[in-house]
């Protein structure tokens, strides 16, 4: 696919969790004249060309005035959240000032934040991938009417050129797919690669049925009735693993910590609470035979469904959301009700006995759509 860069642009990125590392090693490695603006932990996670060295600019947060917040936190206040925003978006006009930049890409936007920033900062135009559009599934609910009449404002305004969503099926709802500004935007599937960490893989230590909990480890992301599942299956059970892989929310260590205590010497647990690279990533899914995504009505995929196609591994996560009608159109895996344990249990047992075939069929439509060459495209295009 020919790829064709009409202007400069700045890829404005504040936050550094998740997928944003992967988005930017993608981004950054185009042979384009855009520049970066990202945050400094961003920067150290990402393999920057020597001759875009000078394109890519460091958030400097004390010169902000800004003691960097992850993103979950900053979002619990309307208040935290426009104050900092604010300065960001601030020091991004005054960017694009120097630079005599007048496209601005934000790898996460939020429509509250940008609608009302757009009075005090006229005259860039904005694109951006926005992560938690209205919920047209639940449409009834106060918020998700809220949020629709704040994403209805925003695809007014002249100033907002293209609105990204990982999200197919809403684009595809009603009167979404008649709007010229809104974009599906495909979350890119990683290419497997055949670097393995040693260290890591040596923690695997003699063959047993893996069980993988990856990301960013939160409530919202079904962890605790993941662990109380565990608990419910038969006593007799043997050589089963979990490996909890990703950053754990501090507010639930203490709660991990308790349950997975009371599984020593039932069940084998491997914790990396820590950032995974890319070859360690590699290393896990692997050796995985199962991966667990048992999220609360969650409305994102976090790129399981990417990881799953791409490494053949089967998935059980939630009924509901785009996850959810993912998992129905392509069948890389069960659902089942995530806020019940017992039903976690059910299902883990039923692939650890009778294994899960996915379709390559299906596996492979779905990889060919989400090739990383189509995220770049659609983005930069």
């Amino acid at each position: 696919m020919e790829k064709k860069l009409s202007k400069i642009r700045l890829i404005f990125d504040p936050s550094y969790e998740g997928h944003h590392s992967y988005y930017l090693n993608l981004l950054v490695n185009e042979k384009d004249d855009n520049f970066y603006y990202l945050h400094p932990e961003l920067i150290k996670r990402i393999k920057i060309p020597a001759e875009k060295a000078d394109h890519v600019l460091e958030i400097k947060p004390e010169q902000l005035g800004l003691g960097f917040v992850p993103t979950h936190n900053i979002r619990s206040s309307i208040f935290k959240r426009y104050h900092y925003n604010y300065k960001l978006w601030k020091s991004v006009k005054n960017v694009c000032k120097k630079h005599g930049i007048s496209h601005v890409v934000f790898i996460e936007i939020d429509s509250f934040v940008i609608f009302l920033l757009s009075v005090f900062f006229p005259g860039i135009y904005l694109s951006g991938i926005y992560y938690k559009p209205t919920d047209f599934r639940t449409p009834g609910a106060f918020k998700e009417r809220i949020k629709k009449v704040i994403l209805f404002l925003l695809l007014k305004k002249k100033f907002i050129e293209k609105i990204f969503l990982l999200d197919e099926f809403f684009i595809l709802a009603g009167k979404n797919k008649s709007n010229a500004k809104l974009h599906f935007l495909p979350d890119p599937a990683p290419r497997i690669s055949g670097e393995m960490d040693d260290t890591l893989k040596n923690l695997f230590g003699r063959p047993m049925f893996s069980m993988l909990f990856f990301g960013y480890i939160e409530e919202r992301k079904g962890i605790l009735p993941a662990l109380d599942s565990l608990m419910l299956l038969p006593d007799g059970i043997k050589d089963t693993r979990l490996i909890l892989a990703g950053i754990i929310d501090p507010e639930l260590l203490e709660a991990i910590t308790e349950k997975t205590a009371l599984m020593i010497g039932k069940i084998e647990m491997i914790i990396l609470n820590r950032f995974i690279t890319e070859t360690e990533l590699n290393t896990l899914f692997r050796h995985a035979d199962l991966l667990l995504a048992p999220y609360l009505n969650h409305v994102g995929s976090s790129g399981l469904i990417n990881l799953a196609a791409a490494y053949g591994k089967p998935v059980i996560t939630q009924q509901s959301q785009l996850i959810g009608d993912l998992m129905a159109r392509y069948g890389f895996g069960l659902t089942v009700n995530t806020s019940q344990p017992a039903e976690i249990a059910r299902a883990i047992l039923e692939i650890k006995n009778n294994g899960f075939f996915i379709d390559p069929v299906k596996s492979a439509t779905y990889l060919s759509a989400h090739r990383e060459e189509n995220f770049v495209c659609t983005l930069l295009t």
